[in-house]
Parts: C-alpha cells; sequence; structure tokens
C-alpha cells in the first residue's frame, strides 16, 4: 500500500510510460486502421502492409463503440488491486472476446456485471478504466466493456 493514495503499488505487471504514450489513442478511441484497397479493418492500428491483401495504403479508423458478446470466460483474477477490477465486482474476472458493429473482433474485460449474468450475444458498451500501472506508478487508463 502507498502511504499517499491508499492504493496498491506492485512493481511486478508495469508498462513503460513511453509506449503507453504512443498506445494512448488506441487504448482511448479504439483506434485502427483500415485498408483502402480490400476494406478489412484492423485493430490495433497496423503500421506498413494490409495482412489481407498486402496494399501499403492504410488510413486511420475509429473502431465501432459498440458490439455484442461472442465468447466469454470467467477466472479468478489475482490482480485485482493492480488493474482496479476489484472497485466494480469481486475477485473475479470476466475476460470476453467482443465483436463490435463494424465486424471487428476484440479481446477484453467485461467490468460491471456480474459473472453469472454474462451470457453469449450480449450487448456491450466501451467505456475507459483503469488498466494498469505505469513504470512511474501513475494509472494507465483504457478501454474495457459494460452491458449497454
Amino acid at each position: 500500500m502507498s502511504e499517499f493514495s491508499g492504493e496498491w503499488i506492485d512493481h511486478v505487471m508495469i508498462y513503460h510510460t513511453f509506449r503507453a504514450y504512443r498506445e494512448r489513442i488506441g487504448r482511448y478511441r479504439l483506434a485502427g486502421s483500415k485498408c483502402k484497397s480490400c476494406g478489412y479493418l484492423w485493430f490495433p492500428k497496423r503500421h506498413g502492409v494490409c495482412g489481407k491483401c498486402n496494399s501499403q495504403d492504410l488510413e486511420d479508423y475509429e473502431c465501432k463503440h459498440e458490439g455484442s458478446v461472442v465468447e466469454y470466460t470467467v477466472t479468478d483474477n489475482p490482480f485485482t488491486p493492480l488493474t482496479g477490477s476489484h472497485l466494480y465486482g469481486t475477485g473475479k474476472r470476466v475476460i470476453a472476446m467482443v465483436r463490435l458493429d463494424d465486424g471487428v473482433y476484440i479481446w477484453t474485460d467485461l467490468e460491471e456485471c456480474a459473472p453469472d449474468r454474462v451470457q453469449v450475444g450480449m450487448r456491450v458498451q466501451m467505456v475507459l478504466r483503469k488498466w494498469i500501472r505505469e513504470s512511474n506508478t501513475n494509472w494507465q487508463y483504457g478501454y474495457k466493456f459494460v452491458p449497454a
């Protein structure tokens, strides 16, 4: 525990500040890439070449913020103080594959929902939540999903 903030500080799972800064737009707005040649959508953002048609003509694309659950799993979360998920429930962690309305699939945490209420096909929407601590002990925020 930190004597200043009253929150758990552990350096087992940390990300570096510079990498977190470069990836912030993808975490905050679900920014990905779209191929101008074939129209395929990529998340996270790709740099360089489309993996489907090998075109180098990619543009920025902001993915939809709503979708539905395709698959999910419920696990015991040993790192609840680190990720902040203890603020929204018990020590259980729901990890879901969500198909966004534009067709992009994304693995994400499902928050503010009891594990026994999660079901395939449930509508969810993106929110910003605490992810993890950076190397300078600041919180890193990013996308998670909640029931719509």
